[in-house]
């Protein structure tokens, strides 16, 4: 791929009502179409989507003109959807067979907010579209070639499973959490669970008590405390009974920290007690314990004493938190991540785009309080660039090594070298130099596990460049 600056313009060429080029390509809004945000999210670190959000005066409604860019760093420009109503990206997903991407996006109908559900052919640009009554999801789970909509009323012991796959085919299930399940269910749903993206490298995950992960086919939510652990799967396919496993968390002191990762059908949680860090494994459909180990006692061969003494000593500080990650490697072994984080900074996002988008909500909600003192900004509902420059949470310098474990199949441990299957990616070294361009604005990016995708502002051109960029080694 031939090496372009920021703001080169390459040509177009138009072919079968696509835009297709190796390296870029552009779009230019007309006078009386406003722009109202910029959309960037990549699908199983292959493939990536594209948005640009903007009302069209003349048409009297609301566009989306979406971008698609596929394995092979094609991209290619798709026609616009039209709304009556300002638009609300939900989701989204693609079916590499039948070459449909779908889009989920929210916008407000005659009587109450709609779900649209747009599939877009990559390859002949043709659109079919239905849409469904909508309400704000409790939780959303994001897979390459489906969505799980997760609803749940306040202080209701119920979920509503809602899984799409395209315009023509949704399923729903839900469950009830009455009777026996009644506690588990308010422990583990006490406070929102995060959801976890396992379709990357997860490097520190969240510090949240719960978290849901999507594994075999299942929702697997789990809850950690400093004396009781707690998982539960849904089929979100068929109604089958939820499972509920509970863990105690005995043999300690004083417990200090807890976290906890779930890889496939194993659960892993991660103890600090000040004195030494336990790792320890369950199967998550039985229970059975699979391994126990410490890092001090177990592993004192294998781990150096002053780097693991200086790890238990600054990880059990009152302002860090333990995490722990699972990570498959390239020959298939599991790379065991253990971390802290400075839990007054860090922030774990599942989504960039949603939590950029949320971030929009409320500057919009803040400006319109103070419409007389100035202009009221429009943020990205991507991953925006200059708001991950003002935002510490996202991109906190560390200062200390983590540990990290190789961990076989019949769980013996080492601390061989190992690369994951998924690549670790320093997000930071492709937004500096987007956020100090101060000729580009409203970019947002896209990674893949070979390429960087970017969608951005041009203010010396007056266009939206679309482009694609191989990872630097």
């Amino acid at each position: 791929m031939k090496k372009i600056t920021l703001l080169f313009l390459s040509l177009l060429v138009f072919s079968s009502g696509l835009l297709y080029a190796t390296d870029e390509i552009t779009f230019k809004l007309e006078k009386k179409q406003k722009l109202i945000g910029t959309f960037s999210g990549d699908i199983n670190q292959e493939f990536s989507v594209h948005m640009i959000i903007f009302k069209d005066k003349n048409k009297d409604d609301y566009r989306i003109k979406p971008f698609f860019i596929d394995q092979n760093q094609q991209i290619k420009a798709l026609d616009e959807v039209s709304f009556m109503e300002e638009p609300t990206i939900v989701s989204y997903h693609f079916e590499q067979e039948s070459s449909n991407l779908s889009l989920l996006v929210s916008a407000e109908g005659e009587d109450e907010n709609e779900l649209h559900i747009i599939d877009i052919n990559t390859q002949n640009n043709f659109q079919k579209r239905s849409k469904q009554p909508f309400k704000n999801s409790y939780l959303i789970v994001r897979l390459t070639d489906k969505s799980i909509l997760i609803n749940r009323e306040d202080d209701n012991p119920e979920l509503k499973l809602v899984t799409i796959k395209n315009s023509d085919t949704s399923s729903e299930v839900n469950y009830n959490f009455e009777g026996e399940n009644l506690e588990d269910f308010e422990t583990i749903f006490d406070k929102k669970p995060e959801v976890i993206n396992t379709k990357e490298f997860v490097e520190n995950g969240s510090v949240n008590e719960s978290k849901l992960y999507f594994s075999n086919n299942k929702l697997v939510f789990d809850y950690t405390s400093e004396d009781i652990y707690k998982t539960l799967q849904l089929n979100p396919d068929k109604k089958e009974e939820p499972h509920f496993q509970n863990i105690e968390i005995s043999g300690f002191d004083k417990v200090k920290d807890v976290n906890s990762y779930i890889y496939k059908d194993k659960s892993f949680l991660f103890i600090n007690d000040k004195e030494d860090i336990s790792l320890q494994s369950y199967d998550v459909n039985t229970g059975s314990k699979l391994m126990d180990n410490s890092l001090r006692k177990s592993l004192q061969n294998t781990i150096d004493k002053d780097i693991l003494d200086d790890f238990i000593k600054d990880s059990s500080r009152n302002r860090n938190g333990l995490t722990g990650t699972v990570n498959t490697t390239e020959d298939k072994k599991m790379l065991v991540t253990i971390d802290y984080v400075d839990t007054r900074t860090y922030n774990y996002n599942y989504n960039w785009w949603f939590h950029h988008w949320f971030i929009h909500q409320q500057m919009m909600f803040q400006q319109q309080m103070m419409q007389q003192h100035q202009q009221m900004q429009m943020m990205n509902y991507g991953p925006n660039v200059s708001s991950y420059s003002d935002n510490e949470n996202i991109y906190t310098k560390k200062e200390h090594k983590s540990i990290q474990l190789l961990i076989d199949t019949d769980f013996s441990v080492s601390t061989d070298e190992a690369k994951p299957e998924r690549k670790k990616i320093d997000k930071e070294i492709y937004i500096k130099p987007l956020d100090d361009n101060r000729k580009i604005k409203e970019a947002t990016l896209a990674f893949t596990q070979n390429s960087t995708r970017y969608l951005y502002y041009s203010k010396e051109t007056d266009s939206f460049h679309i482009k694609s960029e191989n990872l630097k080694e």
